[in-house]
């Protein structure tokens, strides 16, 4: 889908969040498409050594974004908040 087609239904970091809103989507017949992003990847600001990634936490390295068509956007917005997974 093109990307003036879709618009963002949820964004988190939440790998297990995704995987259940992707999968509530599919299973209401949705279409969406998703996009992760590896935040520590770009994060240029950062100088880790070895030591300092010992103490990150792995659940908020990546952001994950879903996103519907636009005719969907209003029933898939239901569906996200009845499933209490907002972000």
């Amino acid at each position: 889908m093109w990307f003036w087609q879709r618009k963002e239904v949820w964004v988190g970091s939440s790998v297990q969040k995704f995987g259940r809103l992707r999968e509530l989507l599919a299973q209401n017949g949705i279409r969406y498409d998703f996009r992760a992003d590896d935040r520590m990847k770009f994060d240029s600001d950062r100088r880790m050594t070895g030591m300092s990634r010992v103490f990150e936490n792995p659940d908020f390295g990546t952001m994950y974004y879903l996103y519907v068509r636009k005719e969907d956007f209003e029933r898939a917005s239901r569906l996200v908040g009845e499933s209490g997974d907002k972000g």
